[in-house]
């Protein structure tokens, strides 16, 4: 793997830095580079450009490095396949503990806001994915459930469900969103906020979605934040 991944870094004349896999499909080069790997070509062009206007924007986020090619312009390289970007590693890690649930909960609060608001300008300077997920819950959602056996949640509760989201859904702010936010997609230093990551499944839709998305995902068990269900109704008063 190191050697595979030490022949992509040539492009960048990295290839003698020290490698370390941080994700399945991510590796650090030395200490201050992230090296980013695609088989979505898509997915790729649609986290880039969302950086690219960020980081003109002051947003924090890892400043792209462009391969050492002729052409400036080209921001990723090609490879068996894979498509591969380079960027800046930003300061700090996930958030994996708090001693004060409701100061923690103002913060990712204020870092969701300012992410939305950056959002809206983001729109203005790019061409974004439209989605909708009352679309996907009358589709691909519903036929995982019905494939499951409706294991997780009874079809009169799912339709039921459905249901209210239809009568309000027109009402709903839709404009770009992150679509995968939880805490390992933001970073902190100390206790400092120091930057947002990983925007390859980003596109317009109802704006809450990050929220909810955000709050299921703190009780469930893939947050490695452990609360109490006395603590996690404080937590999203604290947010929001």
């Amino acid at each position: 793997m190191d050697n595979r991944i030490k022949k992509i870094l040539i492009n960048w004349k990295l290839q003698d830095s020290s490698i370390k896999q941080v994700y399945e499909t991510a590796w650090q080069a030395g200490e201050s580079y992230i090296l980013k790997e695609y088989r979505d070509l898509k997915m790729l062009k649609r986290n880039l450009e969302i950086i690219n206007i960020l980081d003109k924007m002051n947003i924090p986020v890892g400043k792209i490095i462009p391969p050492a090619l002729k052409d400036k312009n080209i921001q990723y390289i090609e490879d068996e396949g894979s498509f591969y970007f380079l960027s800046q590693k930003l300061p700090g890690c996930h958030l994996t503990e708090t001693e004060d649930v409701k100061n923690t909960a103002f913060k990712i609060g204020m870092v969701i806001a300012r992410l939305h608001a950056a959002f809206k300008i983001c729109e203005e300077n790019g061409t974004f994915w439209n989605n909708s997920l009352l679309g996907e819950m009358n589709g691909w959602v519903k036929k995982n459930f019905e494939d499951s056996g409706w294991k997780y949640i009874s079809l009169g509760e799912y339709e039921e469900t459905v249901s209210k989201l239809e009568c309000l859904y027109d009402d709903l702010p839709i404009q770009l969103i992150h679509r995968d936010v939880h805490l390992g997609n933001f970073l902190f230093d100390g206790r400092e906020f120091s930057g947002y990551i990983d925007f390859d499944l980003s596109q317009k839709n109802i704006r809450i979605f990050d929220i909810c998305y955000f709050l299921a995902g703190i009780l469930s068990e893939e947050e490695k934040i452990k609360i109490s269900g006395e603590q996690w109704f404080g937590f999203v008063g604290g947010c929001f």
